[in-house]
């Protein structure tokens, strides 16, 4: 299962797509309801597969820190897939949400607006962070966000 695989899964369904319009621009963000979402998504679709975990604290020791998911295989690997969102604000302009962003990723990492904006914050990202940032359209029905920017940072050993 790939993480960026279920998120473009639930932008391209258009009852999700409906709510997004509504949500996005609400005061205050989005981001919590995502994250419930994403999370829902992921346990209909592979409920067999893995434990899902919200705001799980274990994974950064000695921080105060909280991964907004953490998806543990259930058999055959001991893998543990670590996702932390980010989702740009109504209020808040491009900058400050790729100063956000970047701030997240000095510290652990995952990420998304309007149409003209996503080019330039995956472009900084790619160059800031090269060969670990994609980025992923939603479909024009989609009026806020316009898409996604994933960093994928692997487990560092030793």
């Amino acid at each position: 299962m790939r993480v960026v695989r279920e998120v473009s899964a639930l932008f391209s369904d258009p009852g999700f797509i409906r709510k997004a319009n509504i949500l996005s621009g609400a005061k205050g963000g989005w981001e919590r309801w995502f994250q419930l979402e994403l999370a829902c998504h992921i346990a209909v679709s592979y409920i067999e597969g893995y434990k899902i975990k919200l705001e799980d604290s274990s994974v950064y020791p000695g921080t105060h820190m909280r991964a907004d998911l953490v998806l543990k295989a259930r058999r055959f690997s001991k893998t543990t897939t670590v996702v932390e969102l980010k989702c740009q604000t109504a209020a808040e302009t491009i900058e400050d949400f790729f100063d956000r962003v970047e701030d997240d990723i000095a510290n652990i990492p995952d990420l998304a607006r309007d149409r003209e904006d996503i080019e330039p914050l995956y472009g900084e990202l790619a160059k800031n962070h090269p060969g670990q940032v994609e980025r992923f359209p939603f479909p024009e029905s989609l009026t806020s966000p316009s898409g996604f920017v994933s960093f994928y940072q692997g487990a560092k050993w030793g």
